[in-house]
């Protein structure tokens, strides 16, 4: 057991001599600005609100709001729309929006089924 305390004593790593950065201290000096902060912020939840309404827009089709929760998803933004997506695939897999025949070709079908699948829904092929 000595043996090994001694050798990890005897352990000694080289001190690391980078040299200094080229940007210096630009990056930890930067202040935000609260009220452009806020601005953003503010954009932020106006354009989340709009992304809710293009989800329950009555004027799209269903084809056009599949392939937008696709995006959303894709893009990792889902977690704001969590709610609206899930009512919105609820409708479609109780039979409320049944897409049109000319409507529906194999990609549809197939973001369909999966969109369904990934929320849990037990869509049969």
């Amino acid at each position: 057991m000595e043996n090994f305390v001694n050798y990890q004593q005897e352990i000694i790593r080289p001190i690391a001599n980078f040299p200094p950065s080229l940007w210096g201290d630009l990056f930890s000096s930067y202040r935000i600005d609260t009220q452009v902060s806020e601005s953003y912020a503010k954009e932020i939840e106006e354009l989340k609100e709009k992304a809710r309404n293009m989800i329950f827009d009555s004027e799209k089709k269903s084809k056009e709001k599949l392939v937008l929760i696709d995006m959303i998803e894709r893009l990792g933004l889902s977690y704001h729309f969590e709610n609206e997506i899930q009512a919105y695939l609820e409708l479609i897999f109780n039979g409320y929006f049944k897409l049109e025949y000319e409507e529906k070709d194999l990609f549809i079908t197939a973001l369909e089924f999966r969109l369904l699948r990934q929320h849990g829904f037990d869509a049969s092929s």
